[in-house]
């Protein structure tokens, strides 16, 4: 996936995901969604801000009509959301602009520092790992982090039951030192279950797959087929989430000429077509999605000349974010 760096997927690799979210659920009347007239859905996201002096940072935004409410943190060290606390007062991020260099070679990777700042605000605090994606279990018991060892030749995910303080690893992929597009962004969803992991991986920019794997007794997803959606032919799987009722939601097309990306659900080996997304919405693998903790809508990024970030919730995307030369907002976050 070749992506630029304002994008969910960072790098043209596997990024941020939508996990629970943050500041209160409410309902929107929309005349779109699942019931007669009305569409149920978070009404603020979190998302990355790259503009002039003191326009850069995190911010919120409404997602009825997406201005932008309050600023979270101002920093022009592009601060990256990946994840919001279970119990929705922490937007998680990392320093995209900064990443250190620790002493690897240029193919090699040193892992930033994970911060994380108050959904309402202040000052942002240290979390003390270094990561660039963290998952949460909705109960909030399962905690999983993406761990690059040696300089990135072996990427893990480090498993920890935050009730038992049990820990464990489970490898994801080994890159080579002179791989020509090695995986350093996997991204990772908890299921309902406090079992079931789904990890996304970018081994190339057109090879990328989604697993689900029991992370609690699984050691290497190495010899583990891909979920049977994404195991066919020439299929590439993104951005994988799961939502509180054990529904998988991804981004999955086609790579060869003509493919349009759809949004997807994967439930008990079914496999459901939420939308397919435009040309306005992707032009040709641009795109990256960020679903709400209740499955009911997706915020979508992506943009034919400049990044936009759509609203889906049951019928035809509706645009909320126009990016512009002065201002880019990328890498969205469902708060609740």
């Amino acid at each position: 996936m070749a992506k630029a760096t304002t994008s969910i997927r960072t790098g043209g690799l596997v990024g941020a995901v939508a996990l629970i979210t943050a500041l209160g659920t409410s309902t929107a009347a929309s005349g779109e969604g699942p019931g007669p007239g009305r569409a149920s859905y978070p009404s603020s996201f979190v998302a990355a801000v790259s503009g002039g002096r003191g326009s850069s940072g995190l911010a919120v935004f409404s997602t009825v009509d997406g201005h932008l409410t309050k600023w979270l943190h101002h920093s022009t060290r592009g601060p990256l959301p990946i994840a919001i606390s279970p119990d929705g007062r922490w937007v998680y991020y990392y320093n995209s602009l900064t990443l250190p260099l620790g002493g690897c070679p240029k193919t090699g990777f040193a892992e930033p520092t994970l911060w994380r700042v108050r959904a309402s605000g202040g000052r942002p605090q240290r979390t003390g790992l270094r990561t660039t994606n963290i998952a949460f279990s909705p109960d909030g018991r399962m905690a999983a982090h993406a761990s690059a060892r040696h300089c990135g030749r072996i990427l893990l995910a480090v498993v920890k039951d935050r009730r038992t303080g049990a820990v464990r690893t489970i490898v994801l992929d080994h890159n080579a030192p002179t791989a020509s597009a090695p995986d350093f962004f996997p991204l990772l969803s908890w299921a309902p279950d406090d079992k079931h992991l789904a990890v996304g991986l970018s081994r190339t920019p057109v090879l990328s797959f989604v697993y689900v794997v029991n992370a609690r007794r699984a050691t290497s997803i190495l010899n583990l087929p891909p979920i049977r959606p994404c195991a066919e032919r020439n299929t590439v799987c993104l951005d994988p989430a799961f939502d509180i009722r054990g529904r998988l939601t991804l981004l999955r097309f086609k790579n060869q000429a003509g493919s349009r990306e759809s949004v997807v659900r994967w439930r008990h080996r079914h496999l459901t077509r939420l939308v397919a997304l435009t040309r306005d919405q992707s032009d040709y693998d641009t795109a990256s999605i960020a679903p709400d903790r209740a499955g009911s809508a997706v915020l979508i990024q992506g943009g034919l000349h400049a990044v936009t970030i759509w609203r889906w919730s049951g019928v035809q995307p509706v645009l909320i974010v126009s990016s512009s030369a002065a201002r880019t907002t990328f890498s969205p976050l469902w708060l609740r």
